[in-house]
């Protein structure tokens, strides 16, 4: 008795001395209320009722215990003693999660043992004791544990929901259209074989191959296969990275010896190595072959992740390497009379597509293509010197390899979905900024059908996922993952693919075929809409004709601007301010822009129109058929209090307006009128909203899109003809000069005050016509 009065007198010691001061610290200095005092108090009113709770649940906490008998209550208590051990030192679990897990799969055992306990165990002292009232608590633990796990089982294999339903924006017509289908059968006939080592476990490259390939030694350029990881895949795969296998899937258009066709490689990203990701690009590799695109679908699945750990991007060279070691296979069989596709094959147009890790891979091998040695092992020397003109990224990574790849004069598209989780930011636009031209607009690409100019595009489809461009991955995470994910507002498998087949065939036709009657598309969506699924867009485009006037790099003063001596002035605004871009998580997208406010408290009275103006030092001549061109996003302010269902978001109320010299003003068009871009997607990748901001950070990801405005809408209204000459007089001399082209000196933007929102700008360019084109 007195040891256990000694017991008690010490925890009573402890939370007087330990627990109550540091609520009351916690409460006056974490500023619950202004008064210092006051806060104290509040953590001492605190500390009771948390003291009060506590023993209130360990002491039924340990009657239960008494009743089930200590041998029960260990065992029931080992599960989730050992889940918050394994969540603590091993799988890492988000916070969000844990609560979640500890109900579902031990709060319902955990309940109904106790109630199956409460049964069998003899009759003990206390609450409880009687029959009647031990079955009572018996089925009540019982009841309590089966709706537990049944409402835990309902939550896990329930598909979510779409917290963030919206309509598009009312878009007016685009200026120009794409009538037929790129995603549609070309007019080739297609021949699909594969080629490989002949010894693989999978027919396909082993018994079944069509032809025989030789390997290469990858062992340079990925040194960290060693060890144990190394040891179970050469175990598994039957080879080793000195010994890495050509195999690809190859799709072929019947053409007669000598009519040489393109080339576009596609390789996948990291997927689980047994579940063979190769198969995926059928869809793809067919479409263009019947366009007379030769495809290939190539092997890396060696490379991929298992049981025994991936290689987190280390890898990223020996995928690049194995793409150009494949174009290095081809172009040898391409010379020999005995094969398939001898002299069928224009190794001078060549394309690099990529999945994921495979979209960054793609990049890596173009830069690579040019160097003669491995830029991390000066021993391991390159031979290729391929034609590489096209890269196209899906739903890339970036930054897994150490180096900055920088791409020089080749046609770039990314695309991406709104809805990934596996890459949940639009990695593939800071590639698209490093794409760089250094080529004339005119003559910029090589080759008989090549287009005239360098061309790179972009286009975030709403509700895509990452694996749905594949059509062996689907879910962007296998179990028990995938039952975290938010599946509902996802489009249909077929729905995502048809955005892949329409944007890739379109880019790659344009990029090696030249078929320029399909870079509307790229452009603007629009252009496309009739071909692509019913969701939300946001597209980006730029061009070897474009000239930048303004993109925000260059300083930090707010008041000048790209092109030498330009000036920057933004009056009425509640925000002004010039930033570096962040993508979700908050990591930087490589570009700047400016941000402005538009209404708002921290401007009380602000002008009806705000403006935002650029001023040029040195003019720029202007020829009708040019385009002004703006990188551009928009987010309008919700109404408070928002509205239960989803708020019609306005379009962009910009207004662009041409300053010439002599202070002459050109008209003044609306953006929205031409083209208002989409505000952000507004996504929840997982069911739980807590567990989605804690792993994604932001609901929103603010992307630009590019809006072409014409020239001819912007400029001055022609002053009146002159009259006629009376009749009877002859007019003397030569015809009067025609006007010079005007002169650019200034842009400014306007906005409408009362609408709230927010505006990233973040370029001001000019696009330049082709020569003797005029406008429509």
């Amino acid at each position: 008795m007195r040891a256990r009065l000694a017991v008690l007198a010490a925890g009573a010691g402890l939370a007087v001395v330990a627990v109550i001061p540091i609520f009351a610290l916690a409460g006056a200095n974490f500023g619950l209320v202004d008064s210092s005092a006051m806060g104290a108090l509040l953590g001492i009113l605190a500390a009771v009722v948390a003291l009060g709770i506590c023993l209130g649940v360990l002491t039924l906490a340990g009657r239960l215990a008494t009743w089930m008998g200590r041998d029960v209550a260990v065992v029931l208590l080992t599960a989730p003693a050992s889940l918050l051990l394994l969540r603590e030192f091993a799988v890492g679990w988000p916070d969000a999660l844990l609560p979640g897990l500890l109900a579902v799969v031990v709060g319902g055992p955990f309940a109904v043992g106790c109630g199956v306990a409460l049964l069998i165990r003899p009759s003990r002292p206390g609450l409880g004791g009687t029959v009647g009232q031990r079955v009572f608590l018996a089925v009540a633990a019982v009841a309590l544990g089966v709706f537990g796990a049944a409402a835990g089982g309902w939550w896990l294999f329930d598909a979510g929901r779409d917290p963030f339903p919206r309509e598009a924006l009312g878009q007016p017509d685009p200026r120009e259209e794409v009538r037929r289908d790129p995603a549609s059968r070309g007019p080739y006939r297609v021949f699909s074989l594969t080629y490989g080592s002949g010894d693989d476990f999978r027919p396909e490259y082993g018994e079944n191959v069509n032809l025989r390939s030789s390997r290469v030694d990858l062992s340079r350029v990925l040194p960290e296969w060693r060890g144990f990881r190394a040891s179970h895949r050469e175990w598994w795969w039957g080879f080793g990275i000195a010994q890495a296998p050509l195999n690809g899937r190859l799709a072929l258009p019947e053409v007669e010896s000598g009519d040489r066709r393109p080339i576009a490689l596609i390789v996948h990203g990291n997927h689980r190595m047994d579940d063979f990701s190769d198969a995926g690009y059928d869809y793809l590799t067919g479409l263009l072959a019947s366009h007379g695109i030769a495809a290939v679908s190539v092997d890396a699945n060696f490379l991929n992740g298992t049981w025994s750990g991936d290689f987190g991007g280390r890898e990223m060279p020996a995928r690049a390497v194995l793409l150009l070691e494949h174009l290095s296979q081809l172009r040898e069989w391409a010379q020999n009379p005995r094969t398939p596709v001898f002299n069928r094959l224009d190794f001078d147009r060549v394309a690099l597509l990529g999945h994921s890790r495979g979209g960054e891979a793609a990049a890596i091998a173009a830069a690579f293509n040019h160097l003669d040695r491995f830029p991390d092992d000066a021993e391991y020397e390159f031979d290729f010197g391929f034609g590489i003109e096209a890269v196209v990224a899906i739903a890339q990574i970036d930054r897994r390899y150490s180096r900055r790849i920088e791409l020089e004069d080749v046609h770039f598209l990314a695309v991406h979905g709104s809805y990934d989780t596996d890459e949940p930011s639009f990695h593939g636009l800071r590639q698209f900024h490093r794409v760089r031209f250094s080529a004339p607009a005119e003559g910029a690409a090589s080759g008989p059908a090549a287009l005239p100019y360098w061309i790179k595009a972009g286009v975030v489809a709403h509700r895509a996922n990452h694996g749905q461009f594949n059509t062996t991955w689907g879910m962007d995470s296998g179990y028990p993952g995938r039952f975290w994910l938010n599946r509902e507002p996802l489009l249909d498998p077929a729905d995502q693919r048809q955005i892949a087949a329409v944007y890739i065939s379109a880019f790659l036709r344009a990029a090696l075929l030249g078929e320029e009657q399909l870079v509307p598309l790229l452009r603007d969506y629009r252009a496309g809409a009739r071909h692509l699924p019913d969701t939300l867009y946001q597209s980006q485009y730029e061009d070897s004709r474009t000239e930048t006037l303004l993109d925000f790099g260059e300083d930090l003063d707010l008041l000048t601007g790209t092109a030498p001596g330009s000036t920057l002035e933004a009056r009425g605004f509640s925000r002004w301010q010039e930033e570096e871009v962040l993508f979700r998580d908050g990591s930087k997208r490589g570009q700047s822009a400016v941000r402005l406010g538009i209404g708002g408290e921290s401007n009380a009275t602000p002008p009806p129109n705000p403006v935002y103006e650029l001023g040029l030092a040195e003019g720029r001549e202007l020829a009708p058929g040019d385009e002004l061109v703006l990188q551009v996003a928009w987010d309008p302010t919700p109404p408070d209090p928002l509205p239960e269902r989803s708020w019609s978001r306005p379009p962009i109320t910009m207004t662009v307006q041409l300053l010439f010299g002599g202070g002459s003003e050109g008209a003044e068009v609306s953006v929205a009128s031409v083209h208002s871009p989409e505000p952000p997607f507004q996504v929840r990748f997982l069911k739980s909203r807590r567990l989605n901001q804690e792993r994604y950070r932001w609901d929103i990801e603010w992307i630009p899109q590019t809006v072409f405005l014409e020239i001819a809408d912007l400029l001055p209204p022609e002053p009146p003809a002159a009259p006629p000459p009376l009749p009877g007089l002859v007019p003397s001399g030569a015809p009067p000069p025609a006007a010079p082209p005007p002169r650019l000196e200034g842009v400014r933007f306007r906005f409408d005050g009362s609408v709230p929102g927010e505006v990233l700008l973040e370029r001001v360019a000019l696009r330049r016509a082709a020569p003797g084109s005029e406008p429509d």
